[in-house]
């Protein structure tokens, strides 16, 4: 698809407007990529024999703000509201490079699969074990027999309620690397009415800003 787009570009079959378009259309096709390759890549290296990565204190607030500037494109494009409601105290125990990919792919799931003009709503809990991150869309949903398999086998390749691509692959990598660091996934759908993905990670004890205190 991305060669088609950059045949057409590079020997000028489309107007000026179109070609405004395609060029976004692009520019979204290798986000997608380029992150799906980074975390597969991710993924391979922690298999690899010999590799031994321990957990440590991963503050999320700040990582989750670092994820949503990477799609600032796409949510601009949609105009979505992304409201982050995360105290800068807490934090998991977990690998951090996992942690990275695990939100990253909910998140831009939740972008994705938002339409234009919605909100998607990042907030945490805490139990006595796990604190949890839920991903929160107003999007397209799924139904509850789709999503009971969800992170159990690789889908069909999918687009996005604006025609993003995905690779399919993205929710069984995120299961195996929740798994790894001891942590549960949950899903909450109605279809036409949007998702809420819950991450619940090992909970460390939390730090205080002196606002806060």
């Amino acid at each position: 698809n991305l060669e088609a787009l950059v045949f057409m570009l590079r020997n000028q079959m489309l107007s000026h407007t179109n070609s405004q378009e395609y060029i976004q259309q692009v520019y979204q096709q290798i986000t997608q990529q380029n992150q799906a390759l980074d975390d597969l890549l991710q993924w391979g290296s922690s298999n690899m024999r010999g590799m031994n990565t321990k957990a440590s204190v991963v503050q999320i607030e700040p990582l989750i703000q670092d994820i949503v500037k990477l799609f600032h494109e796409q949510t601009q494009s949609k105009q979505l509201e992304i409201d982050i409601n995360i105290s800068e105290a807490t934090r998991v125990l977990a690998i951090k490079d996992h942690a990275v990919i695990i939100l990253r792919n909910l998140i831009s799931n939740a972008i994705k699969f938002s339409y234009a003009n919605g909100k998607v709503s990042i907030y945490s809990s805490t139990d006595k074990i796990y604190t949890h991150i839920h991903i929160q869309d107003e999007g397209i949903g799924i139904n509850a027999t789709k999503s009971a398999v969800l992170f159990n086998e690789i889908q069909q390749k999918s687009y996005g309620t604006e025609d993003e691509p995905g690779s399919g692959v993205g929710l069984v990598l995120c299961k195996d690397l929740i798994e790894r660091n001891k942590g549960i996934v949950e899903i909450k759908s109605s279809p036409n009415k949007g998702s809420v993905f819950t991450v619940g990670l090992p909970s460390c004890p939390p730090i205080y800003t002196d606002s806060e205190i």
